[in-house]
């Protein structure tokens, strides 16, 4: 805030401000300078409009500085009447004469002021009006020649008095006209201050929104701009003489303009370029008592609008839909994996569409979000859609959304399809291989044209999305077998990663099935761990499910097992009671079993492939007590030939 600057034109007056700045709290927002007339205006020319808010002067020099237009509003300290009435009292009174003649001497606006009391004054008053401040002394000196005994007047009247050998009464101004100015000029400082808060508050939100502002009088003349609307069209406002919209937008768009401003209806949504830029521009009214006075226009970034669309969509929409893994979180060891990671990192940064192929429990989404993640994409959303999960009838309403009213339950406002809030990330789609033919040739639209179509709508939406597609099956027997669009096919092939399956992983059933331990030790406060032949004894055990199922299974040791050591029999008690079915058997043998009978202890009785003793023997030493070569060569699974090895007591040799 600026501060109050009183003009004192002479010293009577200055004594009574500095009487009143003696009174004030903050004494710094009042300054006293002395100055009359042409020499205060002068002076206020040479302030700083940041430092000064309001003047203070009395009578003519008042005036002079109202007309002068100073950048500052003017108090008036003024006169009374009681001040005009008790100066002509006390000219009486030094006059030494009972009817003296008494001559008051001033400028056009001081006069005035006195002529109000024309019908109360003595005859002989005569009024003497200066025409500028060297007018004065003329005045001085008529009154004189006139035989007036007493002058009133100003500061300057009475100096020039007394030097002519006159008397002279000072018009007063007394402490409380004084005091009274300051006050009226504190009013409006306090109003000057909040108007300027006002002022900087607007001027913040108008030179800080991104969309470029201009303003447009009736007559099509640009009025003002903010500073983004300077940088879109690459001017400075009121730097290169009157703007017209002719020149700013052409003529196509100031047609449109024109339009707006006649007819008072805006136009939003205008498409316009300025150089390589494209902007959507829209056009409002400014009216003023129901008449049109120009116009608004204002320019949003087509590819601000796009970011700000994809941050509302992963704010209001895509909870849950982030990706929360990377490659350092994929666990093992194994020359299969390490392969697999490589290539996956290698297709990371390129924008092709990916397909990865792997079993059931590979871990084809952590893959697809680890991609993701080292992707230009990794702050947009990753949207993963289980194909197989969404029946038929939905599946173009899930991907592509629907507008409202598009088909009997639609939800009113219509939905957002998942395609559209994947824009400026990934989508994740598992299970290709169930969607519908129908699907296929929809999703292979988007592909090629990188645009949706909501169910109802005539309208697309561009859409900006990598596709990453998974499945667990044969897609190029699939397409042999025309269940499955060979288009599609190649358009998803771009990239194919391969998992390995977790049998093909040598040394990573351990590794994982320790990193499983420890999480599911924390999720039970548990203290459970793995011994080495535990470890080993997970390695020979068959996983058709991967990691999914080894996963699974680490989740009961850890429930199930005592704090302590897991050892390899009671990995393969459990492993058993998991996922075998044998107390379902109801035949005889097995009535028999449950009665406590030895039933048949022939080896290997009732299995499907018949091997002795002897055969097994030979196999474990061929192989060096290798049981996946032996599995391998018996055409059998490591876990059956574990189980026949336990049944002939040669598990442990």
């Amino acid at each position: 805030m600026g501060k109050i600057v009183l003009l004192a034109q002479g010293e009577h007056i200055r004594k009574q401000a500095e009487k009143l700045k003696s009174t004030l709290k903050d004494k710094d927002n009042l300054e006293i300078r002395v100055a009359h007339m042409d020499v205060a205006v002068e002076y206020a020319r040479g302030m700083d409009k940041k430092e000064v808010d309001v003047l203070i002067a009395r009578g003519d020099t008042a005036r002079l500085m109202k007309q002068s237009n100073l950048p500052f509003p003017v108090i008036d300290i003024g006169i009374t009447d009681e001040s005009i009435v008790g100066s002509i009292i006390a000219a009486e009174e030094i006059s030494g004469t009972e009817n003296p003649s008494i001559g008051i001497i001033g400028l056009e606006s001081f006069v005035a002021r006195v002529r109000s009391f024309f019908n109360i004054l003595r005859p002989k008053v005569v009024l003497y009006t200066a025409k500028d401040r060297k007018n004065v002394q003329a005045m001085v000196a008529k009154a004189k020649e006139d035989g007036i005994d007493v002058v009133i007047g100003g500061d300057l009247t009475c100096r020039l008095a007394k030097a002519a050998g006159m008397k002279c009464v000072m018009t007063g101004t007394t402490y409380e006209l004084v005091e009274a100015a300051y006050n009226s000029a504190v009013d409006l400082q306090r109003s000057i201050e909040a108007e300027r808060k006002k002022n900087e508050e607007i001027n913040t939100i108008f030179n800080t929104v991104t969309d470029g502002i201009v303003s447009l009088n009736e007559d099509g003349a640009v009025t003002t701009m903010n500073r983004r609307a300077e940088a879109i069209l690459d001017r400075t406002g009121g730097k290169q003489g009157v703007l017209t919209m002719d020149t700013v937008f052409g003529a196509e768009k100031s047609r449109l303009i024109r339009e707006v401003m006649d007819t008072g209806r805006e136009n939003t949504g205008i498409a316009i370029s300025f150089g390589n830029r494209a902007y959507a521009m829209n056009v409002v009214p400014v009216q003023v008592d129901g008449k049109n006075k120009g116009c608004a226009v204002t320019l949003s970034s087509v590819h601000e609008l796009q970011k700000m669309e994809t941050k509302i969509r992963r704010g209001m929409y895509l909870k849950g839909n982030t990706a929360d893994y990377t490659f350092d979180d994929i666990q093992g060891r194994s020359e299969n994996l390490k392969e697999a990671v490589r290539l996956a990192e290698t297709f990371a940064p390129l924008q092709s569409n990916v397909l990865i192929i792997g079993q059931t429990g590979t871990g084809k989404e952590m893959f697809a979000q680890s991609i993701h993640n080292e992707s230009d994409r990794k702050d947009g959303p990753f949207v993963a859609v289980n194909c197989g999960s969404i029946p038929d009838s939905l599946i173009e309403s899930e991907l592509f959304g629907y507008v409202d009213g598009a088909f009997t339950g639609a939800k009113k406002g219509g939905k957002m399809g998942l395609f559209e809030l994947a824009h400026n990330g990934t989508i994740f789609l598992d299970e290709i291989s169930e969607m519908s033919l129908q699907g296929q040739v929809r999703l292979l639209r988007v592909i090629q044209e990188q645009q949706v179509r909501r169910v109802g709508s005539d309208t697309v939406i561009p859409v900006n999305v990598r596709i990453i597609a998974a499945c667990n099956t044969n897609l190029k027997q699939m397409v042999a077998e025309q269940r499955f669009r060979k288009d599609l096919y190649y358009r998803l092939s771009v990239l194919v990663l391969q998992l390995p399956e977790l049998r093909r992983r040598q040394g990573d059933v351990g590794l994982l099935a320790e990193f499983f331990i420890k999480g599911y030790n924390q999720k039970f406060s548990k203290q459970v761990r793995l011994s080495e032949e535990a470890k080993e004894a997970m390695e020979q055990l068959e996983w058709d499910g991967n990691i999914r199922q080894l996963r699974n299974f680490c989740e009961r040791i850890s429930a199930v097992c005592p704090d302590g050591e897991a050892d390899a029999d009671f990995i393969y008690e459990n492993y058993r009671s998991s996922y075998s079915f044998d107390q379902l058997d109801m035949s005889p043998a097995a009535e028999g079993r449950k009665d406590g009978s030895s039933g048949s202890r022939e080896p290997l009785a009732g299995s499907k492939k018949k091997v002795s003793e002897e055969q097994l023997r030979e196999l474990m030493k061929k192989y060096k007590g290798s049981r996946t070569k032996a599995a391998a060569e018996l055409q059998i699974s490591r876990t059956t030939l574990w189980k026949y090895l336990k049944e002939l007591g040669l598990d442990d040799k």
